[in-house]
Formats: structure tokens, C-alpha cells, sequence
């Protein structure tokens, strides 16, 4: 048989019928790492005035705090994405909640600065591992034309994390900012000990299982996962296909033979994680610089983030598709990062209803690197992929939160507002339409 045969007897039911109960159930356990993601990065600039009362820091180690479980995060997703290709997805599923939970307890007992910035990294290290996981187990399983759904709203839990972190953080600061940022840090260990337990029963994916060369074990989870027998014709059928891996499964692989979707995607999340660290994560000091802070913008400001990945994920399996979405989401940010450098803050009004709508509309583009990395790359090389979008969007993240403090509010507009033009231009010019297509069309 041929490759695209092979895959269709074993995949085709997956990739065509509704979603079972099994396929809910593990989208709904990957989307915990999602969630700490979201909870750990906002929460550290809520809890940095008590961090500064009992540590007393320098602006340097208040700067390293902030960003030092982005570091974690980058290292994470660059070693976790190559590691999952080669052992598997489940094993790391596993592994990185492990290592969430002990991190997010020591953070909250950290006894000094050292103590603290160590326990952050391991903290974003975690989270860097189950992004890959994540990405590559639920669009292995998914239906073809809901997987726009499914890894859109996937993404939403990063801005149901953000929004909890705000209100847990509002409801412990009546315990004295001394005290209520070490519970703050503490609680995500919470959410990660329930979702590793659930996450303890679940399959490998049959994907991975088939590129392995384990059918027998493909074919229990596709059965598994779509209720249906697979035909012993079939399963004879299978077993004889011996469809071989293509290419060497590396980084090399990804930036040599897949290069354009590489370099695109790429680009997408490096763009976005500027436009968002300097918005999104210093959220706090971003609010303070254009006069519009306190508890109700923040809360605002990740509802309406939610409010955008909704409606991204209905637009992207339109016939809109993925591609004029990302225009329409990447045009509109551009606009309204114009509308807060150019009209004077003075205009309260007009400032704090274009921050609001700016969360809104990044997401109507920038969620759709959750979907994009998983698509556009093989099996083989799906989370190594993965790995790469989030350590060179993270290392961007990074370096403009370590610029952030040596630059003017108007200068760092400015950066903001031209990266939000490079990302419409990198949209316009290298993104490909996949909705509706298996994994196996998208990739070849």
C-alpha cells in the first residue's frame, strides 16, 4: 500500500468522525500545563511587592525574578520537543507536572533571592516541557475538521491562568503583601497535582505508536479513541505496511527540509511574545505607563483575552480560514498599538478601551501558533517543532522584558508597534491555508 493509504486505513475514522468521550478527556488534561503556563507567568508581577519587602533585591535580581521562568520555559520547550519524538508523548506528560508541583511549593518557601530565581526556572522548565507534549498529543488525535477548535481553545487556559492568577493574587494581598506572595506562588501546585493524576491512565499517542513501528499498539488506541474495530482485514494489512520514517527527526531536519514553515512560525510567536510580555506579562507595569492601572483593567484585559480565542476559534474552520484570520488579528493589533502610541494618554477613555480590545484582537492572530506548529511538521519531528516556536518566541519575550526598564514608555511603543507590522508582513507572506486537511496532507 501506499503511505497516504496506510494512513487512511488506520487514521481515516479519527481524522472524520465527532469526538469521543476518550478525546475530550485528554484534551482536557493537556491543557494543564497550558493553565500553569498562564497562572506562573502572570503571577510573578502581582507578587513582586512582597517579594521586594522581604528580600529587599536590586533592580537586577527584581528584573531576574521577573523573567527567569521564561528562561525555564525556552530551555524546556528546546530540550523537551526533540526528547518527545524520541521517547514519546505520554512519559513527558508525566514528568513535567512531577516537576511543577515540587517547583511551585519550594517557590512559595524560597528563604532567599538564590532560592527563589532557582525554583522559578525549574517552575518555567516544567511548563517549557508540556507545551511540546501538548501541541502533538491533541492534533494526533483530534478530528481533522475541528482541530482549529480544539488547539485554539487549548491555548484559552493560558488566559484562564492569567485571569485566575489576577484574582487569587487580589483575594490574598489582604494577608499583607509579606505573605500573600508566597501562597500566590504556592497555589499552582494545586491544579498540577489533580491534572497528574488524570493524566496517569492515558494512552501514548497512535500516531507516534505507528511512526515507531508499534501498530498492534496504534491500533488499540485508535479503536480506543474512536469506539470503532478496526476490520482484521485491515489490521492484516497494517501490520504488512512497514511504511518506514522519512528524514533523520531533528533540528536539523526541521530547518533544512521544512524551512519555510519553520521560519514562519518562527517568526509568528517570537513577534507575538513581544507585542505580549510588554502588554500581557508586565500587564502591571504596561497599565501604571499608559495611566490605566489597577484591579478592573487587569481583570478586563484577560477576559477580553479569552473572549478573542473564542472567536478564533470559530473564525479559523470558517471559510475565513486561518490564514485572513491571522491578517484580520494581526492588521487589528498593529492599529490599536498605533492608536496607544500616537494618542495622547490624556484621553483615559479612549487609552483604556484600546488596551482592553488590543488582548482581544492579538489573540485573533496570535493563538494560531498552537495550531500552526502542530500542522505544518510530520509526526517525526511535530514536537521538536513545537520546541523551537517556543525557544526563540520565548528568548524574544525575554529580551524585551530585560530592556523594558532601560528604555522610555514612548520607545518601547514604538518597538512594540513595529514588531506588531513584522508580524502582519510575516502572516501576508508566508502563511499556508490548512483547514480541513488531515496532519498527513499538511506536511506530505
Amino acid at each position: 500500500m501506499e503511505r497516504r493509504d496506510v494512513y487512511n486505513r488506520l487514521f481515516g475514522r479519527l481524522d472524520t468522525q465527532r469526538s469521543t468521550s476518550y478525546v475530550l478527556r485528554l484534551a482536557f488534561v493537556s491543557m494543564g500545563g497550558i493553565f500553569l503556563d498562564g497562572y506562573d507567568i502572570v503571577i510573578i508581577g502581582l507578587g513582586l511587592a512582597g517579594i521586594k519587602s522581604v528580600f529587599h533585591p536590586t533592580p537586577f535580581d527584581l528584573v531576574l525574578i521577573g523573567v527567569i521562568a521564561l528562561f525555564g520555559v525556552m530551555i524546556g520547550s528546546l530540550m523537551s520537543g526533540y526528547v518527545t519524538d524520541r521517547v514519546g508523548r505520554k512519559v513527558m506528560f508525566i514528568l513535567d507536572l512531577i516537576l511543577l508541583v515540587a517547583a511551585a511549593l519550594l517557590s512559595g518557601l524560597s528563604q532567599n533571592i538564590y532560592e527563589l530565581v532557582i525554583f522559578r526556572f525549574l517552575v518555567g522548565v516544567g511548563v517549557g516541557i508540556d507545551f511540546p507534549v501538548a501541541t502533538s498529543y491533541v492534533s494526533e488525535l483530534v478530528p481533522a475538521r475541528s482541530r482549529g477548535r480544539y488547539m485554539t481553545l487549548l491555548i484559552n487556559f493560558f488566559n484562564v491562568g492569567a485571569l485566575v492568577a489576577v484574582i487569587v493574587a487580589y483575594k490574598l494581598y489582604p494577608l499583607g503583601i509579606d505573605v500573600a506572595w508566597r501562597y500566590m506562588l504556592a497555589l499552582s501546585a494545586a491544579p498540577a497535582l489533580l491534572i497528574l493524576f488524570m493524566r496517569l491512565g492515558i494512552e501514548e499517542s497512535p500516531r507516534w505508536l505507528f511512526e515507531r513501528g508499534y501498530i498492534d499498539e496504534a491500533i488499540k488506541v485508535v479503536e480506543k479513541a474512536t469506539g470503532l474495530a478496526i476490520s482484521a482485514e485491515d489490521k492484516d494489512q497494517l501490520r504488512r505496511s512497514r511504511v518506514p520514517e522519512r528524514g533523520s527527526g531533528s533540528y536539523v531536519e526541521l530547518l533544512t527540509k521544512y524551512t519555510r514553515d519553520a521560519v514562519f512560525i518562527g517568526i509568528l510567536y517570537m513577534l507575538f511574545q513581544i507585542v505580549f510580555i510588554s502588554t500581557g506579562v508586565l500587564e502591571p507595569l504596561f497599565a501604571k505607563s499608559l495611566g490605566v492601572a489597577g484591579e478592573t483593567t487587569a481583570l478586563l484585559y484577560w477576559s477580553f483575552a479569552i473572549v478573542g480565542v473564542v472567536i478564533i476559534s470559530i473564525l479559523v474552520e470558517t471559510p475565513l480560514g486561518r490564514r485572513n484570520t491571522g491578517l484580520i488579528g494581526f492588521g487589528g493589533t498593529t492599529a490599536l498599538i498605533a492608536a496607544l502610541t500616537f494618542i495622547p494618554h490624556s484621553y483615559s477613555l479612549v487609552i483604556v478601551s484600546a488596551y482592553i480590545l488590543l488582548s482581544l484582537v492579538t489573540n485573533l492572530a496570535a493563538t494560531l501558533h498552537f495550531l500552526y506548529s502542530p500542522e505544518l511538521f510530520p509526526t517525526r519531528i511535530r514536537a521538536t517543532a513545537e520546541g523551537w516556536k517556543q525557544g526563540i518566541g520565548r528568548a524574544a519575550g525575554i529580551a524585551v522584558a530585560l530592556l523594558s526598564p532601560f528604555v522610555s514608555f514612548d520607545t518601547l511603543l514604538y518597538i512594540i508597534l513595529g514588531f506588531s507590522v513584522l508580524a502582519f508582513l510575516n502572516q501576508f507572506l508566508l502563511a499556508r491555508e490548512t483547514r480541513g486537511k488531515t496532519l498527513e496532507e499538511i506536511s506530505g
